[in-house]
Formats: structure tokens, sequence, C-alpha cells
């Protein structure tokens, strides 16, 4: 899996706000931003990590850490939709484009 894969699994964890918490990483059904990161990582160190630095990067100005802007008492469900949103746009595999007809035919003209 990619992170994008990772960052859009994390984040249909807590999509519905009944699943989202604040103060602990999870409690029953419901986590936090980074306990979904969790989660949907299974725990892989690596995974998780790539995927909690992309929500870091993605965090407000003078935003520091992610359990921080979650736990942040002014911190909304909308808040952390727009935080993944854009940590997932920062890690969104770009496509290649194909080449076109006129690319080759321009190498054999050479």
């Amino acid at each position: 899996m990619s992170t994008y894969d990772d960052v859009m699994a994390a984040w249909r964890l807590i999509e519905n706000p009944a699943h989202w918490c604040k103060g602990k990483a999870r409690d029953g059904d419901r986590m936090c931003a980074e306990g979904a990161v969790f989660v949907a990582t299974e725990a892989g160190y690596f995974r998780g990590a790539a995927v909690l630095r992309a929500l870091a990067m993605a965090l407000p100005a003078g935003g520091r850490k992610v359990w921080l802007y979650n736990d942040a008492p002014g911190t909304m469900h909308a808040d952390i939709r727009a935080l993944f949103e854009r940590a997932a746009a920062s890690v969104r595999p770009t496509r290649r484009r194909p080449r076109g007809r006129g690319a080759k035919t321009a190498a054999r003209k050479k």
C-alpha cells in the first residue's frame, strides 16, 4: 500500500464523527487521528510514520504534533477532515502522462 492509501484508510476509520474522539487513542470503536493511523497501518512502524509525517506536514501553521491538534479544545471533526484532505493531497500519486505519438516520431527523425 502507498502512503496515500494508508492516509485514506485511516480517514475512513474516523470519517463518521461518531467514530472520532479526543483525549485517547482508542475509546471502544472511537479513535483519534493518530489512533486511526495505527489501526489502519496495523501498527507498522514505517508505514505509520510516513502517514504521521504527511499529517504533521499538513497541520495548520504553528502545529507541531498531530495528537495535540486532535485534542485541542477548538479542534472539531471538520478540522480533522481538512487535515486528512491536505495530507492525502500531498502524498497522492501522480499519473504519468503517456508519451504521445509525436514524441516517438520526433525521436525517430533525429
